[in-house]
């Protein structure tokens, strides 16, 4: 089917070095459709053994983009951008309505691949509007609190682990590598993201210090976000050589409300995964037959 679409065209080299970067509104037309687990089987296949649902060419144009994105990803990273893992729950629901399953949500090389695709776009649409000199909409991470990374501090160190000053980049990204093999790595993951500041929207050019970068606004998931339909119009005005359709003094408003709306959403969400994990073990007791699990209690 033919989609329409809002597209950034970004030519990279080998290295991954950014040459060329072009917007259009498009049409697309899909000749092939994966999902994260088949593209996954085709990243992992052997070079003569590919999966029955893709073509040669379409293998090799995929493991290209893979090799480009694995590039973009160490770059990101040598740069301090940092590698949070707190697991979140997906939630498998049966026909009949019931919940079947919890499973952990997986990070691996197809998930990775789409991210640093995104995460490339976001940052050229939020560089190209910014060189333009207009106020529009940032996606900023601030830097954090130096008294939050010293008490996170006094509680490693408490705890037998130390981790250096955290108010340098390169400590911090070390000290999330230590931990990630620990039994209690979950607990300390969710208290380094709780001395962290929140994500947020502003009309502001402060950067984003999770991701390390400059520039960054939100592009690429307007089935979901007001503030990428705000960047569409954006960028849709100045392909268009127009005035800008918002108002420099209306954009700080506008950012507030969409941070007060994502944080409000991001509550209903937590508080409902909850209840489905609660109503899962409920009904596990109501049929007489609780599953085992593994825990830590911290």
């Amino acid at each position: 089917r033919d989609r329409l679409a809002f597209s950034v065209f970004i030519t990279l080299s080998d290295e991954a070095e950014i040459k060329k970067v072009n917007f259009a509104e498009t049409v697309i037309h899909s000749r092939l459709r994966l999902s994260y687990e088949q593209a996954l089987e085709v990243l992992e296949a052997p070079e003569d053994k590919l999966p029955d649902f893709i073509t040669r060419k379409a293998a090799d144009k995929l493991l290209a983009v893979n090799r480009l994105a694995r590039k973009l990803r160490a770059e990101r990273f040598a740069a301090g951008s940092l590698e949070m893992s707190v697991p979140e729950i997906r939630i498998v629901v049966g026909d009949d309505g019931r919940i079947e399953a919890l499973q952990p949500q997986t990070t691996d090389e197809a998930h990775q691949l789409i991210e640093e695709c995104m995460i490339l776009a976001n940052q050229e649409v939020c560089r190209a509007l910014s060189l333009k000199g207009w106020t529009h909409m940032h996606r900023i991470h601030e830097e954090p609190d130096p008294l939050k990374l010293a008490e996170l501090e006094e509680r490693l160190v408490a705890s037998g682990i130390i981790p250096g000053d955290l108010t340098r980049r390169e400590n911090m990204n070390a000290l999330l590598e230590n931990i990630a093999d620990l039994p209690t790595a979950h607990a300390w993951n969710t208290a380094v993201l709780r001395s962290l500041k929140r994500a947020a929207y502003s009309h502001q050019q402060v950067g984003h210090y999770g991701l390390a970068k400059e520039f960054y606004s939100h592009f690429t998931s307007p089935i979901r976000r007001y503030p990428d339909l705000f960047e569409h119009r954006m960028l849709k005005a100045a392909l268009l050589r127009a005035k800008t359709p918002y108002p420099p003094h209306d954009v700080a408003e506008i950012a507030l409300h969409c941070s007060e709306l994502e944080n409000r959403a991001k509550r209903a969400e937590r508080d409902v995964v909850e209840l489905k994990k609660l109503r899962y073990f409920s009904e596990q007791l109501e049929r007489g037959n609780p599953l085992p699990y593994r825990a830590i209690v911290t």
